[in-house]
């Protein structure tokens, strides 16, 4: 159990697209400082900081960041359109298109991910199993404590944090793909999109 009143900082610290939105607006309904960063930060070495960390299967995670920035011409490396702005996104070239840009996401980013995780922090998370029946797993090392969570249990979060901190959870959703205008095709995308050797096997 966490007691939130003990704790000075909060930092959801984590790779894009697994609930951390939804993670910084219920937080903040019960601390005053939580911060939401994909990138280290030297506060996070400080006393009595708890660092909130949540992990998904990255076949479904890369999908989804990958439609999250499909229309950003600020990520180059998933921003895609079609030759022609008036012309219809084709699945296959789509399929194609992905298939490139997340061997390179893999390559230069994801896989070692929690490599820098762990050395920023000085700490090593997978020193003990994750904690499959409570859903959650502590860590604590120099008076900092982190908390991973999965994002396949996001539908029981307001019960698994509500035992954390001893408190009454509303989880509050936010940044849903269902509420954007590729979820239509974020699901099709889904059925028909078969991983690669190569992708497997990064």
């Amino acid at each position: 159990m966490i007691n939130l009143k003990e704790i000075e900082r909060i930092y959801i610290y984590q790779y894009g697209k697994v609930g951390s939105c939804t993670l910084l607006k219920t937080l903040k309904r019960h601390h005053s400082n939580v911060h939401h960063t994909h990138l280290f930060e030297k506060n996070m070495l400080l006393n009595n900081t708890l660092i909130v960390n949540v992990v998904r299967n990255l076949y479904d995670r890369n999908i989804s960041a990958f439609f999250q920035n499909i229309n950003a011409k600020k990520y180059p490396s998933w921003y895609y359109c079609p030759k022609k702005d008036n012309e219809k996104i084709k699945m296959k070239h789509l399929m194609n298109h992905y298939k490139k840009v997340n061997i390179e996401h893999l390559k230069s980013d994801i896989n070692t991910w929690y490599e820098r995780f762990n050395n920023h922090l000085k700490t090593d998370i997978f020193d003990k199993k994750f904690n499959f029946q409570d859903k959650y797993s502590l860590y604590t090392s120099n008076n900092r404590t982190i908390l991973t969570l999965r994002y396949e249990d996001i539908s029981e979060w307001t019960n698994i944090l509500g035992k954390i901190f001893n408190l009454k959870i509303n989880l509050l959703n936010n940044n849903l793909t269902v509420k954007k205008p590729t979820y239509q095709l974020y699901i099709d995308f889904k059925k028909q999109y078969k991983y690669s050797e190569e992708e497997c096997h990064l």
